[in-house]
């Protein structure tokens, strides 16, 4: 999971994904979730009502989360 599909949370998605992992990148601008998307990424808005149970759902056992980047200025998240 990519926090932030800003240049550098895209660039991360994309090498990631390049590499073989299944890579979902969290971002709150719909403009860059379509860019997103337009480049072949999974991307979802963190406040969108099925997010949590999505990342929750894809963390199980047989979809293990590797791990998350956070490409953002965690100030927003405070709010």
């Amino acid at each position: 999971m990519v926090l932030g599909g800003g240049p550098i949370g895209t660039l991360v998605a994309l090498v990631a994904k390049r590499q073989g992992a299944r890579v979902l990148v969290s971002e709150i601008n719909p403009y860059r979730l379509q860019l997103l998307e337009e480049l072949g990424l999974e991307a979802m808005g963190p406040r969108q009502e099925d997010f949590p149970k999505y990342v929750t759902d894809q963390s199980s056992a047989s979809n293990y989360v590797h791990g998350s980047i956070l490409t953002v200025d965690g100030g927003w998240m405070a709010r």
